[in-house]
């Protein structure tokens, strides 16, 4: 390593940075970037289709097998939020822990 000398004393150790500027070079950088961009975009996914099955829902006026389609779409909205939700703190619990 090197050591940084100014005219008042040594301050302290310096290490030349490695790769291009802007490039990140570790994999568990990249994914924790990666989830944390694409999980504002799956959240509002997840909102609007949550929004739909409760208007499907509303308009399907007592027909049962309209019904039971605007809750099975609720329900798989919501698993799959859950699953998205899941591989997020997975990912960097996983980072955090691994390094």
């Amino acid at each position: 390593m090197n050591t940084l000398v100014f005219a008042a004393g040594e301050i302290g150790e310096y290490t030349a940075p490695t790769g291009l500027p802007g490039k990140e070079t570790e994999l568990s950088t990249v994914f924790t970037k990666f989830g944390a961009a694409l999980l504002p975009l799956v959240s509002g996914i997840a909102a609007l289709l949550l929004i739909f099955s409760g208007i499907k829902y509303a308009l399907a006026a007592g027909d049962e097998e309209k019904q039971a389609q605007a809750k099975r779409m609720l329900v798989w909205t919501l698993i799959g939020f859950g699953i998205a939700l899941l591989a997020y703190v997975l990912v960097n619990f996983i980072t955090k822990t691994v390094g």
